[in-house]
Parts: structure tokens; sequence; C-alpha cells
């Protein structure tokens, strides 16, 4: 029984679904992993805004533009196949995925420091989809060893991984 569990999932196709952020150099962020992952299905959802468009505006639209932008892994979600799907900067980007996840798997690649998810949780309705979705996460990654331990308790039923960012 065991044997065929890991079979499985092992034959589930990965859904990476990321942005890049504008301020992140251009092979600095996480989200470049997609580079490298190109067998695996990519949603890269960063905006782009044409240069003129003054940034104020852009900080304001970028919100709704993240929350509309997760509809795209709506069809995948209602699939009969079953997926993983893989987010990259949860934090900014989960809203409504830890409610259609069903019988797929969630993975969380986190990159808040714990000082961040302390302000976080004190504004916890804006930041509710990222922490309903660490509730049901199959597995969450982190960057950080010290951050492993806050996670746990986060995600309780998740397997929290620590992959070091740099050296």
């Amino acid at each position: 029984m065991h044997d065929s569990r890991i079979q499985r999932e092992l034959n589930m196709e990965t859904i990476l679904y990321y942005f890049a952020f504008e301020h992140h150099g251009s092979h600095s962020a996480f989200n470049h992993l997609a580079d490298y992952l190109s067998d695996k299905i990519r949603l890269d959802t960063t905006m782009r805004l044409p240069e003129w468009i003054p940034d104020r505006l852009k900080w304001r639209i970028l919100p709704y533009w993240r929350r509309f932008s997760e509809w795209r892994l709506r069809p995948y979600y209602h699939s009969r196949r079953q997926y993983i799907v893989h987010y990259l900067y949860p934090e900014n980007s989960l809203y409504a995925g830890w409610k259609w996840k069903g019988h797929h798997k969630l993975v969380l690649t986190c990159h808040q420091p714990a000082s961040k998810l302390t302000q976080m949780k004190e504004n916890e309705a804006r930041h509710s989809g990222f922490f309903r979705g660490l509730e049901v996460a199959d597995a969450v990654v982190v960057l950080s060893r010290t951050q492993i331990s806050l996670y746990q308790q986060l995600a309780p039923q998740a397997r929290v991984l620590f992959i070091p960012y740099a050296a």
C-alpha cells in the first residue's frame, strides 16, 4: 500500500505558481527556480505594466492582480487528475487555493522571516488565505533553519522542509 501511494505521488504532475518581485534582481529571487523546471507546468503571474505607469498606481493594482491571477489555477484544482500545486511566495499569492485544494497536494515555499509573520498575523484578515493555506498544506518549504519550528506550529499536519537559499 505504501509503495503504491509513493508511486502515485511520483506520477503526479507539478504546477509551479509564482511571480517575480520587481525589486528583486534578475538572478537573485527564488522564482528563478522555475527556469530549471521546464518539465513542470509553470504559471508566472508577474504583473508587467508599461514603465510610464506611476509606481503608486502599480502598488494599488498589485493586490487585485494577484487575487485575479490565482484563478488561473482553478481549472487544475477542479480536474479529476491529481496535481501537486506549488506556490512560491504564498504569503503574497495564496488567497483561495486552500478552498479549492480538494484531492490535490499543496506545497508552499515561504520566504518571510518570523518577525514579518508576526506582523501578518496581527493583520490576519488581509492574509487569511495564506494562513488558511498553511492549515491544509501538505508540505512547507522554508529557507532558514530558524523558520522550521514556527512553520511546524502554523502547519502542524505539513511536512516542513528546509532548503538553504544562500550560502
